[in-house]
């Protein structure tokens, strides 16, 4: 919309449910690509349920990340189906001062690791202890390289 009386942001945020408010919004004229098409970068926080030794988990997501294939098993209707998640996985960190893990994630042709298979893979937890945990999805980047930069910015 070229209208410069419309305000779409207060007309949205009128509507939305609790807790959820557009921040910002950007006018895009012409042919653009879809977000999902050029949104390849995932980053999620995650306060776990179940408490590990720092110790123990420096050294599990070293081991993990050192591994060329994870191999999980994925749900797909009636089919299961293996599929390698290593592709998809950048980086875990540890925020030892928020107590929680931090995830980046490749996202490759709109696939991507789910934080439950790394969770399950890597620390063994049960699908109890997964739903339990704290999962926040903090971010969707597109990155170029070394440049990330949120869909708003480019």
């Amino acid at each position: 919309y070229r209208d410069k009386d419309l305000d779409i942001k207060s007309a949205l945020n009128r509507v939305l449910p609790e807790g959820l408010r557009i921040l910002d919004t950007r006018s895009l004229y012409g042919k653009h690509q879809s977000l999902a098409s050029i949104i390849n970068r995932a980053d999620y926080e995650v306060n776990l349920y179940k408490a590990f030794d720092q110790s123990y988990l420096n050294q599990t997501i070293a081991e993990f990340l050192e591994r060329d294939q994870i191999i999980v098993k994925r749900q797909r209707g009636t089919d299961e189906q293996e599929l390698d998640i290593r592709p998809y996985l950048d980086s875990i960190r540890i925020d030892a001062q928020a107590n929680r893990l931090l995830f980046s994630l490749h996202i490759i042709t709109g696939k991507t690791a789910r934080i439950q298979e790394i969770l399950s893979e890597m620390l063994s937890l049960t699908d109890e202890e997964i739903a339990l945990s704290q999962v926040n999805r903090s971010n969707l980047l597109i990155q170029f390289g070394d440049v990330k930069a949120t869909p708003l910015d480019v």
